[in-house]
This record gives structure tokens, sequence and C-alpha cells, in this order.
């Protein structure tokens, strides 16, 4: 009984002690949520005040991830105290809150909340943070806060669906973020293996930048290369050589062309089903892929191989005028950085080509001088996005870029 006794007394002095160290928290009534409704989500924040924050309370808005539609907003539950004059805060239609900026000011006891600044990220993928300019529900030109702004911000793929208030003797004191996972607007993939030998991906997906499954769209580049192209470049990125057959889906919503992860919606067209095989099928454009050949074959083949590269080794580098890249790399459409692969397309258009759509990507007008670089393995092709991963795949050791007129 003595040691409960004196556990009882010694936590009793340190929280004793802890409140005389920080008298505002002595003075705030408590931590209470206010949150929107199921299919919710915050948008922004609204309340009244003047040097300080009053009263807060969240901007809700409903989300229909079917058709990728907001609703209506709404107030939710109002936190605070009596005065000061109406404010509001909102998010842009398609966006949400993702974080917000905080300031406070400490005046003897008491602690106050002079602003909230919202950050909007838009709830469909790429999920790019809006940028709009300052964002901001109080005023910000007050005493000298206690202490710097502070963030409270949602993690990755979350979305706010309300706050956590506590409130002092006069004005709101502290808010705080209540986040939730924000689903992406594909349903999930499946896939299995076929009596025929191939692997058939129903609702086939790919993995954007934002770290989103999105459905597959329809065309390879966007509005461009649809159908087979797409569904090729789909195949070749699961390991595949070739799709053997596809389903088409019509105005699906949100889709991801593969070329570049471009976000198309919300009632764009993608793949109801792609089956991917070793060989080519009724259709398919799918050529092999020919051997890397710098200089013409000195014995005569009923194939001609491709043409050399031109200039690959005739210019020293110091000569070159244009922009050098040394062992390019490029993003695949799985997120992988990989070698810029010597083809363009997948065995096809080799060499110039590729180099020429590198110095595009990279802002300019064209390639000069190339040189190649065998066997490499494991490389990225630049018009789809797909991995060639045969160690025999070519890249470039060097590619100098040019503007127009050079």
């Amino acid at each position: 009984m003595r040691k409960l006794a004196t556990a009882v007394f010694v936590t009793a002095l340190v929280l004793g002690a802890v409140l005389m160290r920080t008298p505002a928290v002595a003075n705030l009534i408590g931590l209470t949520p206010a949150t929107c409704g199921a299919g919710e989500y915050m948008v922004g924040v609204s309340g009244r005040g003047g040097d300080f924050i009053n009263a807060i309370r969240p901007v809700c808005q409903s989300w229909n991830p079917a058709t990728s539609t907001a609703g209506p907003t709404r107030n939710g539950q109002t936190q605070g105290v009596p005065g000061g004059g109406e404010g509001v805060a909102i998010c842009p239609r398609g966006s949400a809150v993702s974080g917000i900026e905080i300031r406070h000011v400490t005046q003897g006891e008491d602690m106050f909340l002079q602003y909230v600044a919202p950050q909007c990220r838009t709830i469909l993928p790429p999920r790019d943070i809006v940028q709009i300019g300052r964002l901001q529900f109080g005023q910000g030109g007050s005493p000298t806060p206690s202490s710097g702004p502070t963030f409270h911000g949602c993690g990755p793929r979350e979305l706010a669906i309300g706050i956590s208030v506590a409130v002092g003797r006069a004005h709101v004191a502290e808010v705080d973020l209540k986040c939730q996972f924000a689903p992406g607007p594909s349903p999930p993939m499946s896939s299995r293996d076929t009596e025929h030998g191939t692997r058939l991906y129903t609702g086939p997906t790919i993995r954007t930048a934002s770290g989103d499954d999105v459905s597959l769209d329809f065309c390879r580049e966007f509005g461009t290369n649809c159908g087979q192209a797409a569904a090729n470049a789909f195949c070749r990125a699961h390991d595949e050589l070739v799709a053997t057959g596809f389903e088409p889906a019509s105005r699906i919503g949100v889709t991801a062309v593969i070329a570049n992860g471009r976000i198309c919606g919300p009632t764009c067209d993608g793949f109801r089903s792609i089956e991917c095989g070793k060989a080519a099928g009724p259709g398919s454009v799918f050529t092999p892929r020919p051997p890397l050949s710098v200089t013409p074959s000195p014995t005569p083949s009923p194939a001609p191989a491709p043409a050399p590269p031109p200039t690959t080794t005739h210019v020293p580098v110091a000569q070159m005028t244009g922009v050098i890249y040394r062992n390019p790399e490029i993003t695949a459409a799985t997120g992988e950085t990989a070698p810029l692969d010597w083809c363009r397309d997948y065995g096809a258009e080799c060499g110039k080509p590729a180099a020429d759509a590198f110095c595009r990507a990279q802002g300019h007008a064209r390639a000069d001088h190339i040189q190649p670089r065998p066997d490499i393995g494991r490389t990225v092709i630049i018009a789809t996005g797909a991995i060639c991963a045969d160690p025999t795949c070519d890249g470039f050791r060097l590619v100098e870029c040019v503007r127009a007129g050079e």
C-alpha cells in the first residue's frame, strides 16, 4: 500500500510540474474531433475569427468513386467559442485537404491559433498538390508566434476527413488533421495461366508515379498507337513477348498511358482483358529484335542488317558541340530507371531514331553523334516504357543532342 501511495504522489508531482512549465496547456478544454461523413473528404475549413481563430469547422464534400465526381460542399461540426467574423478556405473542385500549416501565439498562460492554411491535393491520380497560391483561414499579421509555423500532413495516398480541435478560454488553441487512405480509381487486376500456354490479365492496370494501380489506357501514347500497340507494351512490361489477344473496354473511367504514365480521365477507353504469350498471334505487330550492327555486314545476307548509326565513332568527343549524355537512362512504365535501349520500339527503329526520341524528350531538336553500348542487358524502350530484360539488349554509350539548325 505504501508503494502505491508513493507512486501516486510521484505521478501527481510530475504532472503538476509539467503543467507549471506549460501553463497554456492547463487552459485547454480538450481535444474534440469534427469529422466528415462516410464517403466524404475534407475540402477546406471555415469558421469565425479576427486576430485569432475563435471557432473552426471542416468543410466536407462527398465523392463518388464510380463516376469520379464530387458532390456539394457542406459545413461540418463547429468547435470553438463565440465572436469574430466568418472566414473560409476551400480547395478547388476535384481536390481535398492533404495537409495544414498552422501558427500559434502564446500570451501569458493562453495559447491562440492564428491561422490555418490548407494544402490541397487532387483526389484522383496523379494526386498532385494543387498550385493555387496561398489558401488561408485566419489572419497572419498578429503578434510574434511562440514558435514558427508547423505543418501537419496526411500520409502517402491519404486525404483528410476531418480535424481535432482543442479550445482555450477565449480562442481555438490547437488543430490537428484526421486522415484516411484514399483508394485508387480502378479495381484490382487479376491474372491466370491459360490452357494455351499464355497468361490472361483481366482488368489490366499499371503502377503510376503516385503509387496507384490505374487501368491501362487503350493507346500506347496519348491518343496514338492504340489497341495492339498498347497491349504489346503491357505484355512486354510483364516479361512476355507479345499480346496474343485483347478485349477493349470503352469509357471505363480513369486510365494511365503506358508510354509515360499520363492520366486520362474520367471517361477514357481501356482493356477488359489482355492475353500475353511468347509468340505473335493473329493481328499482332510484333517483330523479332534485330542484332546490333554498327557497320554493314561483309557477307551477303537474305535479310539486311539495320543501317549503321550515323557518325558513331568518326568525331572525337572533344569536337562535339551539342549536349552530351553519357550512358543515358530513362524511366520505365514500371517506375524502374535503366539504360536507354538501342531501338526506339521493340526490335525496330534502332540507333538514330531512338536517340532522336531521347533528345526530344530532353528538350532538344534531334540527336547528332551517337555511340552504341552492346549487350548491357535490361534496358528501357523509349516508345513504350517497356523493359528489355534479355542479356543481349543493347544501349547507348553516348548521345549528343543538338538544337534546331545545328
